[in-house]
């Protein structure tokens, strides 16, 4: 909706586990919120209900994924997502990995999945959802100009506490 509207679109991230925290941010007016499924306690029946909630009142969803590995990606593709954030790239071998998750083949790896996925597509979601990646290690930094030239990514995000432990 911001960018139809011109503006600059301003969302938050949500580390409340639980449904009220997700479903009151969005309902307050931010145009998305970012469930972390790194570092807060969420299970995978609240994720699909939070993202459900979350876009009945029109806001988008990404979720952060907890790693990058194929079942955790699918199982977040399969969810009524605007996008997703994949964590702790710290190269363009391991980038080039995780954004291989997000595509369908023969552009990526991604799971074609089952008949779960179809009906929320067809109802809520694009199949092919936006990307970010969390850069958050000195070794992506030094090939972030690679990483965003050869890869399918709509947006980093600067994971600054770990960047700076690297």
């Amino acid at each position: 909706a911001a960018q139809a509207e011109g503006r600059m679109a301003v969302g938050v991230l949500c580390a409340l586990d639980g449904l009220t925290g997700s479903h009151l941010f969005a309902s307050v007016g931010y145009d998305f919120v970012i469930l972390d499924l790194q570092h807060a306690a969420f299970t995978w029946p609240d994720v699909e209900n939070a993202c459900f909630r979350i876009r009945a009142t029109g806001a988008a969803v990404f979720l952060r994924t907890a790693a990058t590995e194929p079942a955790e990606v699918n199982l977040a593709l399969d969810l009524p997502v605007d996008g997703v954030i994949l964590p702790n790239v710290a190269s363009f071998d391991q980038a080039a990995a995780a954004v291989a998750q997000t595509k369908f083949p023969p552009v990526g790896e991604r799971s074609l999945g089952n008949e779960r996925h179809d009906p929320i597509w067809q109802a809520y979601a694009a199949p092919d959802p936006l990307v970010g990646l969390l850069v958050a290690h000195r070794g992506a930094v030094a090939e972030i100009e690679r990483i965003l030239a050869d890869l399918p990514v709509d947006f980093v995000w600067i994971g600054l506490q770990d960047l700076t432990a690297s």
